[in-house]
């Protein structure tokens, strides 16, 4: 029994990771220029409700380490605009130490 629940669970995670991979709506690669070290990936951006004309939204997003090289931690800004190109949103991400192909998933 409790290889079968790996098994599941194995499978349940293998899939899941499959299906995010497919809801990517952005992707942005640190630095834009040269060789890349991180690959940041956002789903899109939900709308989880506000007052007035502000409004809170939610993405899924992956922070990847494409390097071969452990990464400190590391602070980010990230600059969300509208349709129109006007600023909307900033917000900081703030990475914990990251090695080598390591993916962080968070909200």
């Amino acid at each position: 029994m409790p290889k079968t629940f790996a098994c599941v669970l194995f499978l349940a995670v293998a899939v899941s990771s499959l299906l995010a991979k497919d809801n990517v709506f952005q992707t942005v690669n640190w630095p834009e220029s040269g060789q890349t070290v991180l690959d940041f990936s956002f789903s899109k951006f939900k709308d989880i409700g506000g007052m007035g004309k502000e409004h809170k939204y939610l993405t899924d997003t992956i922070a990847e380490n494409v390097s071969d090289k452990t990464i400190g931690n590391a602070n980010f800004s990230l600059y969300v605009f509208d349709k129109s190109n006007a600023g909307s949103a900033k917000d900081t991400l703030i990475l914990p130490m990251s090695g080598p192909a390591k993916r962080l998933s968070f909200k």
